[in-house]
């Protein structure tokens, strides 16, 4: 995989960049601030941009994401790399096309296991959870999440695994039109207009943590 990373000069960065290379991806440093990292990811065009939007002087999130995208030629996955944890934020990285959120205290390998995740398809958010009794957008999440099938919490499941119509149907051994009405109606339950935004509230508010997931196999 072709990488640039933003934020030369900070120890994760650079950390990051050597253990990137030692996996076989072909790394490129490029500067925190985003008029320099844009120019980079122009030029290279890589397939991921790993960005620390907070290093740059611009902290709003949902531009600096959107000028990465926009230089990479829509082709670039972006992961923000970031020491802001508010949900407003992780809302407007991913309203904006950011592939992963992830917050710099979890550290490298963490930030490995995103990478592979994101190559595979996935969203991915790893932020500070708030405390369920302080989180109301969570609990109100929870009970729209509580009226699905369990037909209906599989695509779901799949929906953030970034899988195809013709997966799902193959996964799930049931037919095209199937799948769309049980996605429909799931979509329509979550009070979400997207396949993205039903995946985007799932893994915000760890909506499928402790259920039973469709296999890979079949």
């Amino acid at each position: 995989m072709n990488v640039v990373v933003g934020g030369r000069g900070t120890l994760l960065t650079d950390l990051l960049g050597t253990t990137l290379t030692a996996h076989g991806h072909a790394v490129t440093l490029g500067p925190a601030a985003r008029e320099g990292l844009v120019a980079v990811v122009a030029a290279v065009g890589p397939d991921l941009v790993i960005a620390d939007h907070l290093a740059d002087a611009d902290r709003d999130v949902a531009v600096f994401v959107r000028a990465l995208r926009e230089a990479g030629g829509g082709r670039s996955a972006v992961l923000v790399l970031t020491s802001d944890d508010l949900r407003s934020s992780v809302d407007a990285a991913l309203a904006a096309g950011a592939r992963a959120y992830l917050h710099r205290s979890h550290g490298v390998e963490s930030l490995l296991r995103a990478l592979r995740r994101v190559a595979a398809g996935e969203i991915v958010i790893s932020a500070p959870r708030t405390p369920v009794d302080q989180d109301p957008a969570g609990a109100h999440a929870r009970r729209l999440v509580s009226l699905l099938t369990e037909r209906e919490i599989e695509c779901l499941a799949l929906l953030v695994e970034g899988v195809s119509t013709r997966e799902m149907e193959r996964r799930l051994g049931i037919a095209t039109l199937t799948v769309r009405s049980h996605v429909q109606s799931m979509l329509s339950k979550l009070g979400v207009h997207s396949r993205l935004e039903a995946a985007s509230l799932a893994v915000r508010h760890d909506l499928l943590v402790g259920r039973a997931l469709p296999s890979r196999a079949g």
